[in-house]
């Protein structure tokens, strides 16, 4: 009997550490390594999950961010970009979510949100990027351009992603550290 039992135990050891080596495995398709946020994938996954809700997309590009990577070099831009990634968590609401989209663009995806809500969210980043940070004993100004389009629900996720980086272009040939703000009509 104790024979049996030990090797029941492990058995159920076993399944219990391939359970969690296999989650973490799926945790990994979707997030990015570096801040830990959504990544590309995980972002239409979350985009896909959404479609009955009303929701906005907001695409933050940061400004002057290739300058501090000229100067101060790769790992203080990573360690900026992680800082980012902190403050455009603390900007949203834990329901939103937040993701890296590549290089130093994030995409944050806001649930149940109009249009006023949608420029609130959008100002809110625009302002705490802006703010200094402080990394590896050096103080940091960057900006952000962010691109913000509103949906109601049932609206294409890729045409959301399309007129929020439209958006983005335009807030950029505005000049930079501002937000513009387009709608999408299902």
């Amino acid at each position: 009997v104790r024979e049996s039992t030990r090797a029941l135990r492990n058995l159920v050891a076993v399944a219990v550490v391939q359970s969690a080596n296999r989650a973490e495995l799926e945790r990994r398709v979707v997030t990015d390594p570096l801040t830990d946020l959504l990544n590309r994938s995980g972002l239409a996954a979350a985009l896909g999950r959404t479609t009955a809700r009303d929701r906005a997309v907001l695409y933050v590009d940061l400004d002057g961010f290739k300058d501090i990577n000229d100067v101060h070099g790769h790992a203080v831009g990573d360690e900026l970009l992680v800082a980012v990634a902190e403050r455009l968590t603390d900007c949203v609401r834990e329901h939103d979510e937040v993701a890296r989209f590549g290089g130093d663009e994030f995409v944050v995806l806001a649930l149940d949100v109009g249009r006023v809500a949608t420029e609130e969210l959008g100002a809110r980043i625009v302002e705490r990027l802006g703010a200094p940070f402080e990394v590896a004993g050096v103080a940091l100004h960057i900006g952000a351009s962010v691109g913000c389009s509103v949906a109601a629900a049932g609206a294409d996720p890729d045409a959301l992603l399309l007129v929020a980086d439209r958006m983005l272009y335009r807030a950029k040939r505005e000049g930079g550290r501002r937000l513009a703000l387009g709608t999408l009509d299902r």
